[in-house]
């Protein structure tokens, strides 16, 4: 992921980025668990049925998410018809 958001940036944004790339990183990881966790809790029922309502809240939230970068994620192509050339950042030439 980080390969992706510094390849569209110019070098002078690289240390921004990182720290917002960071910080919703965390963020995420931190809201997925108490999401998941609230999902997990047993309501009477068994701990089956918790963990069947995580991997099912998991299964949706990859899907959606799948979904919504093929439609907001631009093609390489389009990269190409602007102009613009992502930088290489293995090093290699």
């Amino acid at each position: 992921m980080g390969a992706a958001v510094f390849a569209v940036l110019p070098p002078e944004r690289g240390g921004m980025a990182a720290g917002a790339m960071t910080t919703f990183r965390q963020l995420g990881q931190t809201l997925g668990v108490a999401a998941f966790g609230l999902l997990f809790q047993q309501h009477g029922g068994a701990m089956s049925e918790g963990l069947n309502r995580v991997l099912i809240a998991a299964a949706a939230t990859g899907i959606i998410g799948s979904a919504l970068a093929c439609a907001f994620v631009p093609k390489p192509a389009a990269a190409k018809a602007t102009g613009t050339r992502p930088r290489n950042l293995t090093g290699s030439r």
